[in-house]
């Protein structure tokens, strides 16, 4: 995928740490989020959970999201918010490392990115 820029890239060791927060910057309202570990057997991962600062109101939480070990399309309110922190929290306790990417698809506003299934379509609706 040409079209998406690289925003974070890290791993994390789950069984240390309950959760873990990444502040990020970034324009678009959808970010592809790549979880991946080696020998976890499970498919599903966890919650994210976005925090966003908005001048008027201050930290407001954004809608926690399940993600899974795979590439996620997850979406975030941009409206108003200024600074973001993403939130990943693990449902049960995950030995070992967890590398997470987190990409943000650099797309004109008429296209939409979908995911389906074990695939991402992308295109004009």
């Amino acid at each position: 995928m040409g079209n998406i820029r690289l925003l974070y890239r890290g791993t994390v060791n789950f069984s240390i740490k309950r959760e873990f927060a990444v502040p990020i910057q970034f324009t678009q309202p959808k970010l592809l989020i790549e979880v991946s570990a080696a020998r976890v057997p499970q498919a599903t991962f966890g919650t994210l959970q976005s925090i966003l600062f908005i001048p008027e109101l201050g930290f407001t939480s954004g809608k926690a999201q399940s993600i899974k070990f795979d590439k996620n399309m997850i979406e975030i309110d941009v409206q108003f918010a200024t600074n973001y922190r993403l939130i990943f929290a693990p449902y049960s306790k995950i030995r070992g490392n967890v590398n997470i990417s987190i990409y943000e698809p650099l797309y004109a506003q008429n296209v939409q990115v979908l995911n389906v299934g074990q695939n991402i379509f992308i295109g004009s609706l």
